[in-house]
Protein backbone atom coordinates (compact mmCIF):
# COMPACT_ATOMS: atom_id res chain seq x y z
CA UNK A 1 0.00 0.00 0.00
CA UNK A 2 2.73 2.39 -0.69
CA UNK A 3 1.53 5.95 -2.14
CA UNK A 4 0.58 6.32 -6.28
CA UNK A 5 0.97 9.45 -7.63
CA UNK A 6 -0.66 9.86 -10.71
CA UNK A 7 0.14 12.96 -13.26
CA UNK A 8 -1.69 11.81 -16.67
CA UNK A 9 -3.98 9.49 -18.70
CA UNK A 10 -3.82 5.88 -18.34
CA UNK A 11 -5.22 4.20 -21.55
CA UNK A 12 -5.22 0.71 -22.02
CA UNK A 13 -6.93 -2.48 -23.81
CA UNK A 14 -7.00 -4.40 -20.61
CA UNK A 15 -7.92 -4.07 -16.60
CA UNK A 16 -6.46 -1.27 -14.41
CA UNK A 17 -5.92 -2.20 -10.67
CA UNK A 18 -4.64 0.76 -8.71
CA UNK A 19 -3.90 -1.06 -5.15
CA UNK A 20 -2.36 2.02 -2.84
CA UNK A 21 -3.08 5.68 -1.98
CA UNK A 22 -3.50 7.68 -4.81
CA UNK A 23 -2.68 11.48 -4.97
CA UNK A 24 -4.01 13.00 -8.60
CA UNK A 25 -1.04 15.70 -9.02
CA UNK A 26 -0.28 17.44 -12.24
CA UNK A 27 -3.86 18.59 -14.38
CA UNK A 28 -6.67 16.58 -15.16
CA UNK A 29 -6.25 12.37 -14.54
CA UNK A 30 -8.24 9.71 -16.62
CA UNK A 31 -8.13 6.29 -16.83
CA UNK A 32 -10.07 4.39 -20.06
CA UNK A 33 -10.15 0.73 -20.78
CA UNK A 34 -11.31 -0.63 -24.21
CA UNK A 35 -14.20 -1.83 -21.80
CA UNK A 36 -12.19 -3.60 -19.32
CA UNK A 37 -12.85 -3.37 -15.07
CA UNK A 38 -10.39 -0.01 -13.79
CA UNK A 39 -10.39 -0.97 -9.79
CA UNK A 40 -9.06 1.50 -7.23
CA UNK A 41 -8.70 -0.21 -3.50
CA UNK A 42 -7.38 3.03 -1.62
CA UNK A 43 -8.18 6.75 -1.17
CA UNK A 44 -7.78 9.13 -3.56
CA UNK A 45 -6.87 12.66 -2.94
CA UNK A 46 -5.73 15.82 -4.98
CA UNK A 47 -6.78 19.09 -6.11
CA UNK A 48 -7.56 17.87 -9.58
CA UNK A 49 -10.78 16.96 -12.06
CA UNK A 50 -10.57 12.59 -12.51
CA UNK A 51 -12.35 10.91 -15.22
CA UNK A 52 -13.14 6.88 -15.48
CA UNK A 53 -14.47 5.33 -18.65
CA UNK A 54 -14.29 1.58 -18.62
CA UNK A 55 -16.92 0.81 -21.27
CA UNK A 56 -19.11 -2.17 -20.87
CA UNK A 57 -16.78 -3.47 -17.37
CA UNK A 58 -17.15 -2.28 -13.92
CA UNK A 59 -15.88 0.51 -12.26
CA UNK A 60 -14.84 0.38 -8.63
CA UNK A 61 -13.66 2.69 -5.95
CA UNK A 62 -13.42 1.17 -2.64
CA UNK A 63 -11.45 3.97 -0.74
CA UNK A 64 -12.59 7.18 -0.08
CA UNK A 65 -12.28 10.33 -2.60
CA UNK A 66 -11.14 13.73 -1.27
CA UNK A 67 -10.73 12.28 2.31
CA UNK A 68 -7.67 14.73 2.97
CA UNK A 69 -8.00 17.07 -0.12
CA UNK A 70 -10.76 17.24 -2.19
CA UNK A 71 -10.81 16.37 -5.99
CA UNK A 72 -11.66 19.12 -8.29
CA UNK A 73 -14.59 16.90 -10.25
CA UNK A 74 -15.69 13.38 -10.65
CA UNK A 75 -16.60 11.80 -13.59
CA UNK A 76 -17.73 8.19 -14.36
CA UNK A 77 -19.91 8.10 -17.32
CA UNK A 78 -18.51 5.77 -19.45
CA UNK A 79 -19.99 7.26 -22.52
CA UNK A 80 -23.15 5.23 -23.15
CA UNK A 81 -21.90 2.03 -22.20
CA UNK A 82 -23.53 -0.07 -19.68
CA UNK A 83 -20.50 -0.83 -17.27
CA UNK A 84 -21.53 -1.20 -13.52
CA UNK A 85 -20.08 1.82 -10.74
CA UNK A 86 -19.63 0.89 -7.38
CA UNK A 87 -18.69 3.83 -4.91
CA UNK A 88 -17.32 3.31 -1.38
CA UNK A 89 -17.69 7.34 -0.16
CA UNK A 90 -16.96 10.71 -1.48
CA UNK A 91 -15.44 13.27 1.46
CA UNK A 92 -14.39 15.87 -1.27
CA UNK A 93 -15.13 16.93 -4.75
CA UNK A 94 -15.28 21.07 -5.44
CA UNK A 95 -16.87 20.62 -8.40
CA UNK A 96 -19.47 19.04 -10.25
CA UNK A 97 -19.66 15.08 -9.84
CA UNK A 98 -21.31 13.13 -12.84
CA UNK A 99 -22.05 9.14 -12.19
CA UNK A 100 -23.32 6.65 -14.70
CA UNK A 101 -25.25 7.45 -18.13
CA UNK A 102 -28.83 6.17 -18.84
CA UNK A 103 -27.30 2.82 -20.01
CA UNK A 104 -25.67 2.11 -16.71
CA UNK A 105 -26.61 -1.46 -15.57
CA UNK A 106 -26.17 -0.58 -12.07
CA UNK A 107 -24.81 1.93 -9.61
CA UNK A 108 -24.00 1.10 -5.71
CA UNK A 109 -23.29 3.51 -3.45
CA UNK A 110 -22.11 1.20 -0.35
CA UNK A 111 -20.25 4.13 1.90
CA UNK A 112 -22.01 6.34 4.46
CA UNK A 113 -20.71 9.79 3.15
CA UNK A 114 -20.93 11.43 -0.54
CA UNK A 115 -20.38 15.24 0.09
CA UNK A 116 -19.33 17.50 -2.32
CA UNK A 117 -19.30 21.17 -3.15
CA UNK A 118 -21.56 21.32 -6.19
CA UNK A 119 -23.81 19.02 -8.05
CA UNK A 120 -24.07 15.28 -7.68
CA UNK A 121 -25.83 13.36 -10.51
CA UNK A 122 -26.68 9.69 -10.57
CA UNK A 123 -27.83 8.09 -13.80
CA UNK A 124 -28.22 4.45 -14.82
CA UNK A 125 -30.51 2.60 -17.39
CA UNK A 126 -34.57 2.70 -16.60
CA UNK A 127 -35.80 0.29 -13.35
CA UNK A 128 -34.42 0.01 -9.97
CA UNK A 129 -30.94 0.36 -10.73
CA UNK A 130 -29.07 3.14 -8.16
CA UNK A 131 -28.95 1.25 -5.70
CA UNK A 132 -28.00 2.68 -1.76
CA UNK A 133 -26.84 -0.26 0.62
CA UNK A 134 -24.41 1.66 2.98
CA UNK A 135 -26.59 3.87 5.50
CA UNK A 136 -25.31 6.96 3.64
CA UNK A 137 -25.18 11.12 3.93
CA UNK A 138 -25.57 13.22 0.83
CA UNK A 139 -24.32 16.79 0.89
CA UNK A 140 -23.84 19.63 -0.79
CA UNK A 141 -23.57 23.31 -0.29
CA UNK A 142 -26.80 24.53 -1.44
CA UNK A 143 -26.29 22.51 -4.93
CA UNK A 144 -28.34 19.81 -6.72
CA UNK A 145 -28.36 16.14 -6.01
CA UNK A 146 -30.59 14.00 -8.68
CA UNK A 147 -30.81 10.52 -9.12
CA UNK A 148 -32.02 10.71 -13.11
CA UNK A 149 -33.77 8.24 -15.21
CA UNK A 150 -33.32 5.15 -12.69
CA UNK A 151 -35.02 4.58 -9.51
CA UNK A 152 -33.49 4.29 -6.32
CA UNK A 153 -33.46 1.22 -3.50
CA UNK A 154 -33.09 2.05 -0.25
CA UNK A 155 -31.18 -1.04 0.78
CA UNK A 156 -29.30 -0.34 4.04
CA UNK A 157 -31.80 -1.21 6.78
CA UNK A 158 -31.22 2.53 8.02
CA UNK A 159 -31.50 5.71 7.06
CA UNK A 160 -30.68 7.48 4.11
CA UNK A 161 -29.88 11.96 4.65
CA UNK A 162 -29.98 14.07 1.57
CA UNK A 163 -28.88 17.68 2.92
CA UNK A 164 -28.48 20.25 0.03
CA UNK A 165 -28.25 22.86 2.56
CA UNK A 166 -30.13 26.26 3.36
CA UNK A 167 -29.89 27.21 -0.23
CA UNK A 168 -31.10 26.68 -3.37
CA UNK A 169 -29.94 22.84 -3.98
CA UNK A 170 -32.67 20.56 -5.72
CA UNK A 171 -33.27 16.97 -4.75
CA UNK A 172 -34.56 14.98 -7.29
CA UNK A 173 -35.87 11.68 -8.03
CA UNK A 174 -35.96 10.17 -11.34
CA UNK A 175 -37.84 7.37 -11.24
CA UNK A 176 -39.51 5.20 -8.29
CA UNK A 177 -38.19 5.35 -4.73
CA UNK A 178 -38.36 1.82 -3.29
CA UNK A 179 -36.65 -0.59 -0.62
CA UNK A 180 -35.05 -4.17 -0.13
CA UNK A 181 -38.31 -4.60 2.08
CA UNK A 182 -38.51 -5.17 5.82
CA UNK A 183 -39.70 -1.48 6.00
CA UNK A 184 -36.75 -0.61 7.85
CA UNK A 185 -35.39 1.86 5.14
CA UNK A 186 -35.88 5.62 6.19
CA UNK A 187 -35.71 8.83 4.10
CA UNK A 188 -34.72 12.00 5.34
CA UNK A 189 -34.28 14.78 3.18
CA UNK A 190 -33.27 18.60 3.94
CA UNK A 191 -33.31 21.01 1.27
CA UNK A 192 -33.51 25.07 2.25
CA UNK A 193 -35.04 26.46 -0.38
CA UNK A 194 -34.42 23.95 -3.22
CA UNK A 195 -37.29 22.27 -4.89
CA UNK A 196 -37.67 18.25 -3.48
CA UNK A 197 -39.55 16.32 -6.28
CA UNK A 198 -40.38 12.97 -6.37
CA UNK A 199 -41.03 11.70 -10.04
CA UNK A 200 -42.31 8.23 -9.45
CA UNK A 201 -44.24 5.89 -7.18
CA UNK A 202 -42.55 6.01 -3.42
CA UNK A 203 -42.41 2.06 -2.05
CA UNK A 204 -45.61 1.31 -4.12
CA UNK A 205 -43.51 -2.16 -3.96
CA UNK A 206 -41.67 -2.45 -0.54
CA UNK A 207 -42.31 0.29 1.81
CA UNK A 208 -39.98 2.79 3.58
CA UNK A 209 -40.08 2.90 7.37
CA UNK A 210 -39.87 6.39 7.94
CA UNK A 211 -40.06 9.56 5.38
CA UNK A 212 -39.13 13.00 6.17
CA UNK A 213 -39.16 15.68 3.42
CA UNK A 214 -38.23 19.20 5.02
CA UNK A 215 -39.86 18.68 8.18
CA UNK A 216 -37.81 21.45 9.99
CA UNK A 217 -36.97 23.48 7.68
CA UNK A 218 -36.91 24.60 4.58
CA UNK A 219 -38.92 26.52 2.36
CA UNK A 220 -39.55 25.13 -0.87
CA UNK A 221 -41.89 23.04 -3.21
CA UNK A 222 -42.11 19.84 -2.48
CA UNK A 223 -44.09 17.58 -5.39
CA UNK A 224 -44.94 14.07 -5.65
CA UNK A 225 -45.75 13.30 -9.28
CA UNK A 226 -46.80 9.71 -8.50
CA UNK A 227 -47.88 7.72 -5.73
CA UNK A 228 -47.00 6.64 -2.29
CA UNK A 229 -47.90 3.44 -2.05
CA UNK A 230 -50.75 1.72 -3.85
CA UNK A 231 -54.14 0.81 -3.29
CA UNK A 232 -53.26 -2.40 -1.37
CA UNK A 233 -50.04 -1.29 0.20
CA UNK A 234 -49.01 1.22 2.35
CA UNK A 235 -46.01 3.50 0.51
CA UNK A 236 -44.58 3.61 4.39
CA UNK A 237 -44.40 2.07 7.39
CA UNK A 238 -43.60 3.96 10.05
CA UNK A 239 -44.07 8.29 10.74
CA UNK A 240 -44.23 10.20 7.91
CA UNK A 241 -43.66 14.24 8.01
CA UNK A 242 -43.62 16.03 4.82
CA UNK A 243 -43.21 20.09 4.77
CA UNK A 244 -43.23 22.74 7.45
CA UNK A 245 -44.98 25.90 8.14
CA UNK A 246 -42.98 27.90 6.04
CA UNK A 247 -43.23 25.23 2.78
CA UNK A 248 -44.35 27.15 -0.11
CA UNK A 249 -46.07 24.70 -1.84
CA UNK A 250 -46.97 20.99 -1.29
CA UNK A 251 -48.31 18.83 -4.61
CA UNK A 252 -49.66 15.48 -4.72
CA UNK A 253 -50.27 14.68 -8.09
CA UNK A 254 -50.60 11.14 -7.52
CA UNK A 255 -54.58 8.98 -7.35
CA UNK A 256 -52.83 7.16 -4.12
CA UNK A 257 -51.10 7.86 -1.22
CA UNK A 258 -51.35 4.96 1.26
CA UNK A 259 -49.06 5.20 4.99
CA UNK A 260 -48.89 3.14 7.53
CA UNK A 261 -48.02 5.51 10.45
CA UNK A 262 -48.93 8.85 12.02
CA UNK A 263 -48.60 11.08 8.51
CA UNK A 264 -47.98 15.16 8.92
CA UNK A 265 -48.17 16.86 5.96
CA UNK A 266 -47.60 20.46 6.15
CA UNK A 267 -47.34 23.71 4.54
CA UNK A 268 -47.46 27.59 4.68
CA UNK A 269 -50.58 28.90 5.13
CA UNK A 270 -53.10 29.73 2.19
CA UNK A 271 -54.15 27.36 -0.71
CA UNK A 272 -51.02 25.81 -0.45
CA UNK A 273 -51.48 21.90 -0.48
CA UNK A 274 -52.35 20.88 -4.04
CA UNK A 275 -54.31 17.81 -4.88
CA UNK A 276 -53.79 17.45 -8.15
CA UNK A 277 -54.04 14.63 -9.92
CA UNK A 278 -57.35 15.63 -12.10
CA UNK A 279 -58.95 12.12 -11.01
CA UNK A 280 -60.40 10.75 -7.63
CA UNK A 281 -57.04 10.85 -5.11
CA UNK A 282 -57.38 9.04 -1.97
CA UNK A 283 -55.17 9.36 1.10
CA UNK A 284 -55.18 6.22 3.45
CA UNK A 285 -53.51 4.80 6.82
CA UNK A 286 -53.83 2.08 9.06
CA UNK A 287 -55.88 3.13 11.63
CA UNK A 288 -53.24 6.02 11.90
CA UNK A 289 -53.50 9.83 12.59
CA UNK A 290 -53.02 12.28 9.39
CA UNK A 291 -52.89 15.72 9.70
CA UNK A 292 -52.81 18.61 7.16
CA UNK A 293 -51.36 20.94 9.17
CA UNK A 294 -51.74 25.16 8.50
CA UNK A 295 -52.18 25.07 4.77
CA UNK A 296 -54.95 24.55 3.15
CA UNK A 297 -56.08 22.14 0.78
CA UNK A 298 -56.48 22.67 -2.92
CA UNK A 299 -58.35 20.07 -5.15
CA UNK A 300 -57.70 20.81 -8.95
CA UNK A 301 -60.46 20.22 -11.31
CA UNK A 302 -61.91 16.59 -10.98
CA UNK A 303 -59.54 15.40 -8.34
CA UNK A 304 -62.44 14.15 -5.94
CA UNK A 305 -61.03 13.78 -2.34
CA UNK A 306 -60.92 10.54 0.22
CA UNK A 307 -59.22 10.71 3.28
CA UNK A 308 -59.90 7.05 5.00
CA UNK A 309 -58.11 6.14 8.64
CA UNK A 310 -59.86 2.75 8.51
CA UNK A 311 -62.95 1.38 10.65
CA UNK A 312 -60.45 1.17 13.63
CA UNK A 313 -59.78 5.04 14.40
CA UNK A 314 -56.87 7.51 13.68
CA UNK A 315 -58.11 10.63 13.52
CA UNK A 316 -58.20 13.45 10.69
CA UNK A 317 -57.56 16.35 11.04
CA UNK A 318 -57.80 19.73 8.18
CA UNK A 319 -57.86 23.30 8.27
CA UNK A 320 -59.59 24.14 5.18
CA UNK A 321 -60.78 22.55 1.99
CA UNK A 322 -61.29 24.01 -1.62
CA UNK A 323 -62.18 23.31 -4.72
CA UNK A 324 -62.24 24.33 -8.43
CA UNK A 325 -65.42 22.56 -10.43
CA UNK A 326 -67.81 20.39 -7.75
CA UNK A 327 -65.11 17.99 -6.60
CA UNK A 328 -66.32 15.89 -3.55
CA UNK A 329 -65.04 15.05 -0.26
CA UNK A 330 -64.95 12.12 1.78
CA UNK A 331 -64.07 11.79 5.26
CA UNK A 332 -64.50 8.29 7.38
CA UNK A 333 -62.06 8.23 10.32
CA UNK A 334 -63.75 5.48 11.13
CA UNK A 335 -64.11 5.49 15.64
CA UNK A 336 -61.42 8.33 15.00
CA UNK A 337 -62.09 11.98 15.55
CA UNK A 338 -62.35 14.45 12.67
CA UNK A 339 -61.79 18.24 12.84
CA UNK A 340 -62.14 19.86 10.02
CA UNK A 341 -62.38 23.98 8.81
CA UNK A 342 -64.04 25.80 6.33
CA UNK A 343 -65.18 23.57 3.12
CA UNK A 344 -66.03 25.24 -0.08
CA UNK A 345 -67.52 28.20 -1.60
CA UNK A 346 -70.14 28.83 -3.61
CA UNK A 347 -70.27 25.70 -6.28
CA UNK A 348 -66.26 24.36 -6.12
CA UNK A 349 -67.17 21.75 -4.38
CA UNK A 350 -69.70 19.00 -4.79
CA UNK A 351 -71.14 16.16 -2.63
CA UNK A 352 -69.51 16.33 1.30
CA UNK A 353 -69.81 12.67 3.45
CA UNK A 354 -67.79 13.10 7.20
CA UNK A 355 -67.61 10.22 9.20
CA UNK A 356 -69.39 6.64 8.99
CA UNK A 357 -71.02 3.93 11.02
CA UNK A 358 -68.18 3.79 13.13
CA UNK A 359 -69.63 7.06 14.55
CA UNK A 360 -66.38 9.00 15.35
CA UNK A 361 -66.41 12.46 17.05
CA UNK A 362 -66.69 15.45 14.41
CA UNK A 363 -65.42 18.64 14.92
CA UNK A 364 -66.67 21.67 12.71
CA UNK A 365 -64.72 24.90 12.96
CA UNK A 366 -66.26 26.81 9.59
CA UNK A 367 -68.74 26.54 7.27
CA UNK A 368 -69.46 24.11 4.64
CA UNK A 369 -70.70 25.21 1.38
CA UNK A 370 -71.40 22.66 -1.55
CA UNK A 371 -73.42 22.16 -4.82
CA UNK A 372 -73.68 18.50 -3.50
CA UNK A 373 -75.91 17.06 -0.63
CA UNK A 374 -74.28 17.18 2.71
CA UNK A 375 -73.99 14.22 5.18
CA UNK A 376 -72.24 14.14 9.11
CA UNK A 377 -72.46 10.65 9.98
CA UNK A 378 -70.97 11.11 13.59
CA UNK A 379 -71.62 12.91 16.77
CA UNK A 380 -70.74 16.80 16.13
CA UNK A 381 -69.15 19.20 18.25
CA UNK A 382 -69.15 22.93 16.85
CA UNK A 383 -65.89 23.99 17.98
CA UNK A 384 -64.95 28.10 16.65
CA UNK A 385 -67.80 30.28 16.06
CA UNK A 386 -70.57 30.12 13.90
CA UNK A 387 -71.14 27.12 11.58
CA UNK A 388 -73.50 27.26 8.49
CA UNK A 389 -73.95 24.60 6.00
CA UNK A 390 -75.32 25.61 2.61
CA UNK A 391 -76.09 23.58 0.08
CA UNK A 392 -77.16 24.31 -3.83
CA UNK A 393 -80.96 22.76 -3.11
CA UNK A 394 -79.48 19.67 -2.13
CA UNK A 395 -80.05 17.20 0.80
CA UNK A 396 -78.54 17.94 4.53
CA UNK A 397 -78.41 15.24 6.75
CA UNK A 398 -76.93 15.04 10.18
CA UNK A 399 -77.20 11.14 11.69
CA UNK A 400 -76.20 11.85 15.18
Amino acid sequence: NGGITLNGAITTDGAVTIDGPVTLATGAVSVTTANDAITFNHTINGAQALTLVSGTAATTIDGTIGGSTAISSLTITNGTANGTIEIANIEGVSGATAIGNTNTATITLDGTTYSTDDTQTYTAATGQNIDITGAATFTTTNDNISFATSGVDLANNGTTTINTGTGAGTVTFGGALETNGGSNDLLVITSGTGTVTFTGAVGATNALGGLDVNSSAGNATITFTSTIGDTGNAGVVGTTAIGNTATTDLNFNGATYSFDGATTITAASGDTIDIGAGAATTFTTAADNITFATGNIELANGSNLTVDTGATGGNITIGEIAGTSVETVTLDAGTGTTSVGVIGSGTEIGAVTIGSAENGGITLNGAITTDGAVTIDGPVTLATGAVSVTTANDAITFNH
